[in-house]
């Protein structure tokens, strides 16, 4: 299935509507000095790297990312159960009341 995703990935289409991006944010001298470094040695090394450091970027950044959803679920979960207390001892005055 990825295989045949990939396949099918519009390249020109994502180019063309990625060029206006890049056009906003960086010049022609930015471009041509992004160009150079590539072309050094170091530059090409990153190149190689640069998949293998965003997977292992990815691993150790997921794991973090989805404790902080857990603990932000918690929160709220606490929350609305307070608020949900609370309307309930809100209720059960207002029945005492009348």
């Amino acid at each position: 299935m990825e295989a045949d995703i990939f396949e099918n990935l519009p390249i020109d289409e994502i180019i063309n509507a990625m060029i206006p991006i890049y056009q906003r944010h960086l010049t022609k001298g930015d471009i041509e000095g992004l160009v150079a470094f590539y072309s050094t040695p170091t530059g090409q090394k990153l190149l190689k790297e640069l998949p293998e450091i965003s997977k292992e970027g990815m691993q150790v950044a997921i794991p973090i990312a989805q404790k902080l959803v857990r603990d932000a679920e918690r929160r709220v979960d606490e929350e609305l159960a307070q608020m949900q207390k609370e309307s309930d001892s809100h209720k059960k005055n207002q029945t005492q009341q009348n």
